[in-house]
């Protein structure tokens, strides 16, 4: 296993920790935010309201390159050792789809991928796909856009291609998360 220093240790523990937990995190904090609200705390409803806002604003769904090029994507690839070889030629002018696996419980090396695909495909751009469940959470949703990510249905995939993109899709899905088990991440 790669050497991290500490900081980036406690960095990815907690960054890691924050965008895998966020969904339990909603879960528990929005009834206690609707109760206090409900008894009157401005603070609590200006919370509440902002958290309904980016649950149903709209979506571009375009790569926001920025993003993928901060920080912390580089700390998360050396946490994973998550490396990458681009040996493939694409032709310029045709669409491909790229089928990504395993899924996993959260499928890190996907979300990594991510943040390299200018570095791989130089002058493309490949846009993942994902259930939509994932489009109904806070933050989340708005992460997933920004690294161009749609639902996983052929109008998505088509609008992926009419945007002159690539899509990447994870064949196994959902059903492939619960073969995952403590000695292999596989099917």
């Amino acid at each position: 296993m790669r050497q991290l220093a500490l900081w980036k240790h406690i960095v990815a523990y907690v960054t890691l920790g924050l965008l895998c937990g966020w969904y339990q995190f909603i879960i528990l904090v929005t009834p206690i935010l609707g109760f206090f609200a409900w008894r009157g705390s401005y603070f609590c409803g200006s919370v509440l309201a902002i958290g309904v806002t980016l649950t149903f604003s709209p979506l571009s769904h375009k790569p926001w390159f920025p993003f993928t090029r901060l920080f912390i994507w580089k700390i998360w690839r050396e946490y994973f050792e998550f490396d990458y070889e681009a040996s493939v030629k694409l032709e310029t002018g045709k669409k491909y789809i790229f089928f990504e696996f395993p899924h996993g419980i959260f499928p890190m090396g996907q979300f990594l991928s991510s943040s390299i695909v200018e570095d791989a495909f130089p002058d493309r751009m490949i846009c993942g796909t994902a259930a939509n469940v994932v489009f109904m959470f806070p933050i989340m949703r708005q992460i997933m856009a920004w690294i161009g990510t749609h639902t996983a249905s052929r109008k998505s995939i088509k609008s992926i291609f009419s945007k002159k993109y690539d899509a990447a899709i994870i064949p196994g899905g959902i059903a492939e998360m619960y073969s995952v088990n403590d000695t292999t991440e596989g099917i």
